[in-house]
């Protein structure tokens, strides 16, 4: 930790500080830290909250990309799917 020089110290020249200033600089330390540990979970909130439509936004663009891309590799088009799709509900009827 490096040293803060007090106001006795900035007309003396020195860094050493009393103990009651070391511990009040502690404890200043100490609560700062303690604050901030118990803000966190309040933190996570929002993202917590916009995580689902998040998930579903992304799957909703990822899913028709992905056969996008699998459609202009493969030598299949979305015509004779339906196709096959209206064939096989003819044959159970």
């Amino acid at each position: 930790m490096l040293p803060v020089m007090s106001k006795n110290s900035a007309l003396t020249g020195s860094t050493v500080d009393s103990p009651a200033d070391q511990l009040l600089r502690d404890s200043i330390v100490h609560r700062d830290r303690a604050a901030r540990r118990s803000r966190r979970p309040r933190d996570l909130l929002p993202y917590a909250l916009i995580a689902p439509i998040g998930l579903l936004l992304l799957a909703i663009t990822v899913y028709p990309t992905i056969e996008a891309v699998h459609l202009a590799l493969t030598d299949s088009s979305l015509q004779d799917a339906s196709v096959e799709r209206n064939r096989r509900a003819g044959e159970t009827l």
